[in-house]
């Protein structure tokens, strides 16, 4: 996502990098417990061992294969879980359990469509088991099936009315297919069942971003960084809404704790670099952004370096930059539009006026102005 801001002679293109689709990444694919009412996994360690000696002794136990599963599950070891519920399903077919918690696995690892394919035996065998249409809803979401998405959600929350999770999940693919206004509404409803709910907060405000509500996104990922204020995510959304209502500083600061938690987050070097030349630490942000470049790079970095370079009066340096964002993305057209205001300044003039032509072909409203102005068709 890319914000152009005006400052001096060009505008600094704040390059708000993606979120893990629309998302708090901790929780956007998060699945329940993989059973609503199971207890949390205490001493995994003991059950894995406790298990063990049960299938051991009954190759046939599903229930251990299962129990197992849930521990490796917990410690993050996926494969290992998987491997359990495919023994387990292979014992016991039909329990919806076993193909429920399998389903969560696959998506876990990777493989939606393998994880759609249980949660639809899943409700073969029980049509109210909401959970399954929240896992499909997810696994669909990953293939980018939003609107397959959209009706798995709200088949589950037809079932379970004041599932936050679900209207948080919904909300998401809403957001992906453009409908603001039916994700507000869902982000709206998951907080009101859930005040504390984190990951509906910081979805919210990515929405308010998107749609210029600079403000209400600075109130919800308050509260989000108030409560974990080592959130590398919440923090760098927050820094993006900061840049965007132009308190540049502020986005520093909230960068400069990303880049303690992460050195190597690519998009909060480039936009700590924005931020920074933007209060006139120029070359400071030209340091930033050649950081964020090693790591990642974009067409969106190098460009933001070329405007930095255009500031100190570099051309040359700037021009450089501008051709390998041009490369990397030909439709890339305020980086065509900045590589025609060089060009200009180094008195290459027909190569600015081809790039102005190219920007206003692919919609630059300022390239399209200027050129009327000067009565060049594009």
């Amino acid at each position: 996502m890319v914000f152009a801001f005006l400052r001096g002679a060009l505008a600094i293109l704040a390059v708000l990098a993606p979120l893990t689709p629309l998302a708090h990444a901790a929780d956007l694919f998060e699945m329940k417990q993989m059973e609503e009412d199971d207890p949390p996994v205490s001493d995994p360690y003991a059950i894995i061992e406790e298990t063990t000696r049960d299938i051991a002794l009954d190759p046939s136990n599903s229930k251990a294969y299962g129990d197992r599963a849930d521990a490796y599950y917990s410690l993050g070891k996926f494969d290992r879980a998987l491997d359990d519920l495919n023994h387990a399903v292979a014992i016991n077919p039909h329990d919806q359990q076993h193909l429920y918690k399998r389903g969560v696995t696959l998506r876990d690892l990777g493989n939606p469509a393998g994880a759609i394919a249980d949660f639809d035996r899943v409700l073969i065998l029980d049509p109210a088991f909401a959970d399954a249409f929240v896992g499909r809803g997810l696994a669909f979401y990953a293939l980018g099936k939003y609107r397959e998405a959209v009706n798995d959600y709200t088949r589950a929350l037809a079932l379970n009315p004041l599932d936050d999770f679900a209207y948080n999940n919904r909300g998401n693919a809403f957001s992906e297919r453009g409908e603001w206004d039916a994700a507000f509404a869902d982000y709206n409803a998951a907080i009101a069942i859930n005040p504390e709910n984190a990951s509906a907060r910081y979805n919210r405000g990515h929405a308010s971003i998107t749609n210029g509500r600079y403000a209400n996104a600075l109130d919800d990922l308050n509260y989000v960084i108030e409560n974990t204020p080592n959130d590398a995510e919440a923090l760098g959304l927050r820094a993006e809404a900061l840049i965007a209502a132009g308190s540049d500083r502020a986005a520093v600061d909230d960068l400069n704790r990303v880049l303690t938690l992460d050195p190597r987050n690519a998009g909060a070097w480039g936009k700590r670099g924005v931020a920074r030349v933007r209060v006139g630490e120029i070359e400071g942000g030209i340091g930033d952004l050649t950081n964020a470049i090693a790591l990642d790079p974009s067409a969106e970095n190098y460009a933001n370096r070329g405007n930095a370079a255009y500031q100190t009066g570099d051309y040359l340096k700037a021009l450089r930059d501008f051709d390998r964002a041009v490369n990397i993305n030909p439709e890339f057209h305020q980086a065509r539009l900045h590589r025609a205001k060089t060009n200009e300044k180094l008195g290459n003039t027909n190569a600015a006026m081809e790039d102005y032509q190219a920007a206003a072909r692919r919609g630059n409203g300022q390239a399209k102005r200027l050129l009327k102005a000067r009565n060049i068709a594009w």
